[in-house]
């Protein structure tokens, strides 16, 4: 009766002796290394969970704190500065309560207080050239300056026009600058004087006709050297301009600057006839020095 063989069993025969050719045997520790560098390669699902380059709770705050502080401390910089510009513009500490002026020969202290309109103001708030625009404004001053002494004290100093000549509107004297600035009354009648025929009256910051003072200069200058005694004062009038009165004949019209020379250079010939005529003329023109003429 013949053997049966033993299911499952595999015949010695047919059982591996050795590796076919071309391929390799089975070896579990090999199997045990792929599967291990195949778990390496695949994305753990809880790295998508871990957190990135995570910083302490302790960094956030200080760089939060780093950049919120100044800005804090700037606010509360500009609010202090605030309160305080606002507190020195309205206390009363800083308010002007004295002024003092010098300088002023011929201005009253007191117009030029009036102009400055600084009292009861806050020195931090005047605004100087303001102040010195407005006293310069009164026209007799030449130079202003106005400086403070805190708390409560403004200091103008003011540089005045000089007089030139004295202009004369019967029987008031006024000193007037070179300009024609009229600067203030006087009693004394030491410097060159124009007599106002027209008698009009002005004041004090009025402005004159600025040509008339260097005109009369010029004959002022000369005359000594034509007429003897020589007027120490000359008449003007609108109509006519400068007047020379002399001690023969009362009115010498020299009228205004036009060719100047020309009339100064005819005038002593132009005297000599009429002092030779008869009768002797009262009234002499050299308006026109190509064309004088006497009556």
């Amino acid at each position: 009766m013949p053997k049966r063989r033993v299911s499952g069993a595999v015949p010695a025969a047919k059982r591996p002796t050795g590796a076919e050719p071309g391929r390799q045997a089975f070896a579990p520790g090999r199997t045990a290394r792929l599967r291990s560098h195949g778990a390496d390669l695949l994305d753990d699902p809880r790295d998508e969970l871990a957190p990135i380059d995570e910083e302490p709770a302790d960094d956030l705050d200080e760089r939060l704190a780093a950049g919120v502080l100044p800005r804090l401390l700037y606010l509360l910089l500009t609010l202090a500065v605030v309160a305080g510009g606002y507190y020195l513009l309205t206390s009363p500490v800083f308010r002007i309560q004295h002024v003092r002026v010098v300088g002023a020969h011929f201005l009253p202290p007191d117009a030029v207080v009036q102009a400055a309109q600084v009292e009861g103001q806050s020195a931090l708030a005047v605004t100087s050239q303001t102040t010195t625009d407005s006293v310069l404004a009164l026209a007799v001053p030449e130079k202003a300056n106005i400086i403070y002494q805190l708390p409560d004290t403004a200091v103008i100093s003011i540089v005045e026009k000089q007089p030139a000549y004295i202009w004369k509107v019967d029987p008031n004297l006024y000193l007037v600058a070179d300009d024609g600035t009229v600067l203030a009354t006087t009693t004394s009648q030491t410097l060159p004087t124009i007599v106002d025929l027209d008698h009009q009256p002005i004041a004090v910051g009025q402005k004159l006709d600025p040509t008339i003072y260097p005109e009369a200069r010029a004959i002022l200058r000369v005359l000594p050297q034509i007429i003897s005694p020589a007027p120490t004062y000359l008449l003007h009038s609108r109509d006519q301009g400068l007047i020379v009165p002399t001690s023969v004949i009362p009115q010498v019209v020299i009228g205004d600057g036009e060719n100047l020379d020309a009339k100064l250079t005819v005038l002593r010939p132009v005297l000599q006839a009429a002092l030779a005529a008869r009768p002797v003329p009262q009234y002499v023109d050299l308006r026109v020095p190509t064309h004088p003429y006497f009556r």
